[in-house]
């Protein structure tokens, strides 16, 4: 099986910081995300969208184990639709997981939960919190699916909620994901949940 980690964005609200190398507890939180699905999947993509990410995540993930491959983002366009596409391009297997490099506490478990619910008539899997909020990034597609389904240049600008719509997609409680829903979909978008995420992963044991 294979996993996706999208790790092509910076945080404008923590000061343009490329979030897939913040430290949390002294790891980067690409690096413990990566450490924690390598137990658990064939092969790792993490997608960014230059070159110069390319050279930063390499050095970040040097020492973690199985297979890892960087893809850089074929198109120019910044939006996380691109980053399925690349994980899609770049995916060997039917289907994939993906979630993004800022949740430094999910857990692998949960995403291989996600990919489980993958059934034959489905071509995405997306968790959905009792509110109604969605989840499309940390999530499962089938790889041809959502290729077919960007096919074309037109198609990189719209919404995720526009390839969903597109896809035959199945929504699973979140609930029913993790029982720490919270605490595993948490990520890191301010000054103050750095400052969370610090104090959390020191009563954790497994980050």
């Amino acid at each position: 099986m294979e996993v996706a980690l999208l790790a092509g964005g910076f945080a404008k609200r923590l000061g343009g910081m490329y979030k897939p190398l913040i430290r949390i507890c002294d790891k980067p939180v690409l690096a413990a995300l990566a450490m924690r699905l390598s137990s658990a999947f064939e092969k790792i993509i993490v997608v960014v969208h230059t070159k110069e990410q390319e050279e930063l995540v390499s050095s970040a993930l040097a020492n973690i184990p199985g297979e890892i491959i960087i893809a850089v983002d074929e198109i120019r366009e910044t939006a996380p639709i691109v980053g399925l596409y690349t994980a899609a391009r770049n995916s060997t297997t039917s289907a994939f997981a993906v979630l993004p490099a800022d949740v430094p506490f999910l857990k692998a478990e949960t995403i291989l939960n996600i990919l489980k619910h993958l059934e034959t008539f489905y071509d995405a899997v997306v968790p959905k919190w009792p509110n109604g909020y969605l989840e499309p990034l940390i999530a499962s597609y089938r790889r041809e699916a959502l290729i077919r389904a960007l096919n074309g240049l037109d198609n990189y600008g719209k919404s995720v909620t526009w390839l969903l719509a597109k896809l035959r997609t199945k929504y699973v409680d979140i609930n029913a994901l993790t029982p720490h829903p919270n605490l595993e979909f948490f990520n890191l978008n301010t000054p103050e949940d750095l400052a969370k995420a610090e104090e959390i992963c020191r009563r954790l044991d497994y980050y």
